[in-house]
């Protein structure tokens, strides 16, 4: 997987080899102390060698550094204060670096200021997979030349979601399910290429009335009628990255 590669690749540029791990030579970290309804957070984004995370929470921002996912990330109850806390954080690279580059050197930057430490392990993960039914997918597949016209008709709780998206591939759409069900993840197992038009309706109360439907309901049901797929329970193996230590760094 991505996570054990981009770890990999840092052990093996600070191990001895001859090759100096990349760093910024500048880099500011700045607590955001905005309330929430002030608060405009950015997408983290690295480009010619300046990583900027703006209003961001930080268990966020290192999920990026590790380009992993909300459920392959464990810490302890004790740093959960300091992973909800917001940063405003802006780095610069002496010269361009490409994205994997940059993941690493965001790495390097939290061990050295938030003097963080991690590790990674396999855990079995309990999770969905969006698999294909029985019969054939409710889907139309997206052809480069097919109009820009909006591809995709979503309606929750009766009220339509505004995209503007020409379609959607599957992992994109096992990753939008994924969030009635969050912390729980959905992953796509159809084996299904390329875009897809679809139209799909569900209620995001479940039957009990909590925000919490589960895999037996209303957006279940959604996917198997409108869809022609099924959320299939699982239980997977996963590298997770585990962290052991994090302090509040020093102010700039």
């Amino acid at each position: 997987m991505r996570i054990v590669a981009l770890l990999s690749w840092a052990a093996i540029a600070s191990a001895g080899t001859g090759f100096a791990q990349p760093a910024f030579d500048v880099a500011s970290i700045k607590r955001n102390t905005l309330p929430l309804e002030q608060l405009h957070s950015q997408p983290i984004r690295c480009s010619n060698g300046r990583f900027l995370s703006t209003g961001m929470y930080l268990g966020v921002a290192i999920e990026w550094a590790y380009n992993i996912r909300y459920y392959q990330f464990a810490a302890a109850d004790k740093f959960a204060s300091e992973l909800n806390s917001i940063y405003d954080i802006e780095a610069k690279s002496p010269s361009p670096v490409n994205q994997d580059q940059c993941r690493v050197m965001v790495q390097k930057l939290f061990a050295d200021r938030f003097k963080m430490a991690v590790h990674h392990e396999t855990r079995t993960v309990q999770m969905y997979a969006l698999v294909l039914g029985k019969r054939a997918p409710k889907l139309k597949l997206v052809r480069d030349s097919d109009p820009d016209s909006p591809g995709l008709d979503i309606t929750v709780d009766g009220e339509h979601v505004p995209l503007s998206a020409k379609g959607w591939t599957m992992p994109e759409l096992a990753r939008y399910l994924g969030r009635p069900f969050q912390p729980l993840p959905v992953i796509d197992d159809t084996g299904l290429q390329g875009r897809y038009r679809f139209s799909l309706s569900f209620s995001s109360i479940g039957p009990t009335g909590n925000r919490a439907p589960s895999p037996d309901g209303d957006v279940a049901t959604a996917v198997k009628r409108d869809l022609g797929l099924k959320l299939e329970p699982r239980k997977e193996p996963m590298d997770v990255v585990v962290i052991d230590h994090l302090e509040m760094p020093d102010p700039n």
